[in-house]
């Protein structure tokens, strides 16, 4: 079940008590907000890992200094962290909702339920390996994996690049396929 956060402490709070957060930032009158809060409740408890994952609910209306804080100017926007920072998630997601930065989706803007059940999906992957990751460095002396990133995105082995088919125009821009 999300959290509904009522302050910026809550959400801070929220953070030290876990390795990774999704937050949903929405409003009581948009319809797309809810329309899309069955299926991020149902990822909440699908997904939801104690200390690793949690969800939060953050009403920029009522809290317009978290919202302010993270530059939210769109509802419903999911934003994702690791602890306490914004974080990308490298989750396969071809849709207009999921803003992709340079090591995956940043955030979600919009009711979009496939980048939202990827990434969450992404997320709980990592917050269910880091928990027994960290069980077992209990119960041994072995080291747990370093998860400094969310999901780094790994670089193609090979690009391929062909202007053999149409002559070379000034004008057009080169493009590798990966």
């Amino acid at each position: 079940m999300p959290t509904e956060v009522n302050s910026m402490q809550e959400l801070q709070t929220l953070f030290g008590d876990n390795q990774f957060v999704v937050a949903d930032f929405y409003a009581s009158w948009c319809p797309p907000c809810k329309a899309i809060a069955p299926l991020y409740e149902k990822l909440a408890g699908e997904h939801g890992v104690t200390g690793g994952l949690a969800f939060a609910k953050v009403n920029v209306d009522d809290v317009p200094e978290v919202a302010r804080e993270y530059s939210v100017t769109a509802m419903p926007t999911f934003m994702f962290f690791k602890n306490g920072k914004p974080v990308a998630v490298d989750a396969a997601v071809t849709s207009s909702g999921a803003q992709k930065g340079p090591n995956g989706i940043d955030l979600i803007k919009g009711a979009d339920p496939r980048a939202l059940t990827a990434c969450i999906a992404k997320l709980g992957e990592l917050a269910k390996a880091s928990g027994s990751a960290t069980a077992e460095k209990k119960d041994t002396a072995v080291p747990a994996p370093d998860l400094t990133t969310v999901s780094p995105r790994a670089a193609p082995s090979s690009y391929s690049y062909s202007s053999t088919t149409q002559p070379r125009r000034a004008d057009w821009r080169t493009s590798l396929r990966l």
